[in-house]
Formats: C-alpha cells, sequence, structure tokens
C-alpha cells in the first residue's frame, strides 16, 4: 500500500466512508507521510486529541467549527483509556 492510500485508509476508516476532497485538500497542503504522522499524533489545535478520532466523532466540517467542549470530552476519553492500561 503507498502513503497515499494509508492516508485515504485513515481518513474513510474515521469517518466510516470516502471523503476523496478532504484527501486532497490534505496532500495539496502536506506530504502523505506528513498527513500520516499528523492525522495520528496530537494536536494542540483540538486541545490534543488526535485529528483521526476528531474526524470520527464531529466528520470533515470546516476549520475551527469544533467547540472547546468536544475536544475536552475527546481528550478526556483518551486520558480515561491510558489510566485503564490500553493505550
Amino acid at each position: 500500500m503507498t502513503a497515499v492510500e494509508d492516508v485515504e485508509v485513515a481518513i474513510d476508516t474515521a469517518l466510516g466512508q470516502d471523503d476523496p476532497a478532504l484527501v486532497a485538500r490534505m496532500l495539496s497542503l502536506m506530504t502523505p507521510e506528513a498527513a500520516l504522522l499528523w492525522l495520528q499524533g496530537s494536536e494542540p489545535f483540538l486541545g490534543g486529541a488526535r485529528p483521526v478520532d476528531v474526524l470520527a466523532l464531529d466528520g470533515s466540517g470546516p476549520p475551527g467549527c469544533l467547540g472547546r467542549d468536544r475536544t475536552r470530552r475527546i481528550r478526556l476519553s483518551e486520558e480515561r483509556t491510558v489510566e485503564k492500561g490500553h493505550s
């Protein structure tokens, strides 16, 4: 599988459907390798949440549409998982 396909799979899995426009936009801004790292890493703008988790919960809306409460819930959910030893 190519890096571009990996990005497509990560986004498709998070959203539960294909989103070629989102994939194209992301790959116009960064390399496929950087996109994968960003999608799966902690993003300070999202309160430390992983972008793939935010996509899964809220979809692919316009930038900045997420409220502070939603990203806080994601972060708290991840902290609970880590506390239980499921990192």
